[in-house]
Order: structure tokens, then C-alpha cells, then sequence
């Protein structure tokens, strides 16, 4: 009796290879064909397998995120700034160059940043942040990734790729209250290969 091919799609790649070396030595002196996989269930096998390859993130990048805050009166003193109500609104915008150095999947860094806020009332003021940033503790999973900037901040993203090449990053991020003085609403980012 003569077996019609059909696509193995439930298997794992071990199993796969032990049912076809099953099937190849039960059939061999029987006179039957043996059910072999077709290319997309060997393929959908191979996928479920595969690891995702960390992408590259080395070199410089431009950077620039946006930084949402609430001030409480007595913090906007210390800053120079007249409190707007119980609580001041205010957005940064903070610039500068990332300097990546990746090994495998992990990555360190540094990154520059000039910063300008302005409250919602229009009052404009520069924070006391470093000119200069450390990036910590950096892990990428695919084209995934988190860092920490300095301590305390935790940052992740991801990356888009033309090719195989990445020519953008961006994601979110916060700092623990006790390393910012203003709580950090939200903390958008981005970055492009120079």
C-alpha cells in the first residue's frame, strides 16, 4: 500500500528526525515510501528552534527624548522656578550623541545630553543633570533591548532595521524618584546611527 505525503506540522525538531529515521529503516525492506516533511513544516520546526540574533547597536547615535514631569512646589524653588499651582507641569527636551560598545548580546555605553524644560505656564529653565551619562548593564534580546542610564533609570527599546543594518532605536523610560527631583510622567526617546 502506497502512503500519500503529508506535512508534519505538530513535531518538534527531535522528534522529527527520530520519526524519519523511524519510518526510513521500519519501511525500507517493505516495499513502502516513506512520509517525508515538506519545506514549510521543516521550516515552521526550524523557527520555533531558532534564537533571535542580537541586533547591532555599536557606534554613535544621535539621541533626543522627551521628558514629562510634575514639580512639587518646594522642588520648583530649589530649580529656580516659580511653582504653578500645587503642581508645575513641565516638558524637557534633552539632545546628544550615544556611544555604544557591544559585545554578543550586552552592551555598555555613554551618552551627552544637553537639556532645556519649559513649564506650562512658559517659564523656561536648564535642570541639574551631567553633561555626560553613563549606560549601564545593557541586554538585547533580538531587536529588543534594555540599559540602565546611570543607576536607577531603567530604559528599553527597540530597533528598526534596513537590512541588516539598524539605523533607528527609540523606546521609553523612567528614573527612580529619588534620582530625579520632579516625578518623571513619561520618558520618551529615540536615536539615529551617525
Amino acid at each position: 500500500m502506497r502512503q500519500t505525503q503529508r506535512p508534519i506540522t505538530q513535531i518538534h525538531h527531535r522528534s522529527l528526525a527520530c520519526a524519519l529515521l523511524a519510518a526510513a529503516l521500519l519501511t525500507a525492506g517493505c516495499g513502502t515510501d516513506v512520509v517525508s516533511p515538506t519545506p514549510k513544516a521543516l521550516g515552521a520546526v526550524a523557527n520555533r528552534s531558532a534564537q533571535p540574533t542580537a541586533v547591532d547597536l555599536s557606534g554613535q547615535w544621535a539621541w533626543s527624548e522627551t521628558v514629562v514631569t510634575l514639580i512639587p512646589p518646594f522642588i520648583a524653588g530649589l530649580i529656580g522656578i516659580e511653582p504653578e499651582g500645587p503642581v508645575t507641569h513641565a516638558t524637557c527636551y534633552d539632545a546628544g550623541v550615544l556611544t555604544l560598545v557591544q559585545t554578543g548580546d550586552t552592551f555598555v555605553g555613554t551618552a551627552t545630553q544637553t537639556t532645556t524644560c519649559t513649564t506650562r505656564g512658559g517659564q523656561q529653565y536648564v535642570p541639574p543633570f551631567p553633561a555626560l551619562l553613563d549606560l549601564l548593564d545593557g541586554q538585547i534580546h533580538g531587536r529588543s533591548f534594555s540599559f540602565d542610564f546611570s543607576e536607577g533609570c531603567p530604559y528599553q527599546g527597540t530597533a528598526s532595521l534596513v537590512g541588516d543594518i539598524v539605523v533607528r532605536i527609540g523606546g521609553t523610560g523612567k528614573c527612580e524618584v529619588f534620582l530625579h527631583p520632579a516625578l518623571l510622567k513619561t520618558v520618551t526617546w529615540q536615536a539615529t546611527r551617525l
